[in-house]
């Protein structure tokens, strides 16, 4: 009951040269909602696997022989994935105070996120250093080579989405930063010119591309 209004962070990482991995994190207030959620796994899963990583307990379940599911409950938040290695790094990261705050490693995130809508159903995030491999993993193919230039589009995109009955409803803000040399920074200091083409294209154009140069 408890889950309905905590918000979800759900986060996909590259784990090997052909293969990644998500993260799944959940904050809580207080140690009660902790503890109800971690008799509510246990009840579930009574045979899990305990072991210990810097101190914190790691619990690992078996669904299959090579599908083991690791969670740990640490400093109010729920950590989990299918690939123990990012638990560990999570646990690491919460003990070492960083963050994808650090402008320094991650140029533009703090810019693109302080623009996110709260109130959007969901806020999705795109590092360009990693997303076009994601991408190129789960397209494979001739699309996979052509989406891997996209690492040259900008640094870090953010998404609010609103779903609808009949639609999806993205808005957002792509980052380039100002001393990288990204596509985006092309448009630098250029002044957006009237749209004159569609007054001529036909009605059933199904997309166009414009560039205002």
């Amino acid at each position: 009951k408890n889950l309905s209004s905590r918000p979800a962070i759900i986060t996909a990482h590259l784990t090997g040269a052909n293969s990644f991995h998500f993260l799944y994190l959940i904050g809580f207030d207080n140690i009660g909602e902790l503890s109800e959620m971690e008799a509510a796994i246990t009840k579930i899963n009574p045979q899990s696997k305990l072991r210990k990583y810097e101190n914190v307990n790691i619990h690992e379940i078996s669904n299959q022989p090579k599908s083991v599911f690791s969670y740990t409950f640490c400093k109010g938040i729920f950590i989990g994935s299918f690939s123990p290695g990012l638990v560990e790094d999570a646990i690491r990261q919460l003990a070492g105070g960083s963050s994808l705050l650090n402008n320094t490693i991650n140029p533009g995130f703090e810019i693109v996120h302080f623009t996110a809508d709260k109130n959007a159903d969901a806020n999705i995030y795109i590092n360009y250093k990693f997303f076009p491999k994601l991408l190129s993993l789960i397209m494979r193919g001739a699309g996979a080579r052509t989406i891997k230039g996209l690492s040259d589009f900008a640094n870090w995109t953010a998404l609010d989405l609103m779903i609808r009955p009949n639609a999806l409803l993205f808005n957002g803000l792509t980052h380039p930063n100002d001393s990288s040399r990204k596509y985006l920074n092309l448009f630098l200091e250029q002044k957006p010119p009237k749209v004159e083409i569609t007054k001529v294209i036909p009605d059933n154009t199904l997309a166009f591309y414009f560039l205002g140069l």
